[in-house]
């Protein structure tokens, strides 16, 4: 895959981050402080709290999350982010979920990689995911 693909899913999934930092500024009465467009975080909020968002629509097929943490070679997704949250959504339901639970869930959790194989991730079902988080 190429940069210009990456490019394109950025765009792609950008709604979903606009979505999910006006939910989060609803719920804890913050606003935007910056967003970020690199593998560290997505938006950080005036409490200084930082989130990343992640959209896995076939989430809603096969009911597992991936947790990505190797991309193209190089470690990504929850081994890089510097955030304090992941908002995880199928498109419809977005769930929050503490990064440290999140690190803590995905071990042992059998691992996946894209048809491609340039991004590896941990396989989660649903269930855990929404045990432990909240719906925002």
């Amino acid at each position: 895959m190429s940069y210009e693909f990456f490019l394109k899913q950025l765009v792609k999934y950008k709604p979903f981050e606009e979505i999910s930092s006006d939910k989060i500024c609803i719920i804890n009465k913050v606003s935007i402080l910056n967003t970020n467009d690199d593998n560290k975080y997505d938006f950080q909020t005036t409490d200084e709290k930082k989130y990343e968002v992640k959209c896995d629509e076939r989430a809603l097929t096969t009911n597992n999350y991936f947790i990505e943490f190797i991309g193209y070679g190089k470690p990504s997704g929850i081994s890089v982010s510097e955030a304090d949250y992941y908002i995880l959504t199928d498109t419809n339901i977005y769930y929050l979920i503490d990064i440290e639970i999140l690190k803590k869930i995905i071990i042992g959790k059998p691992i996946l990689t894209t048809k491609d194989k340039s991004t590896y991730g941990y396989i989660v079902k649903r269930s855990i995911i929404s045990e432990n988080s909240i719906i925002i």
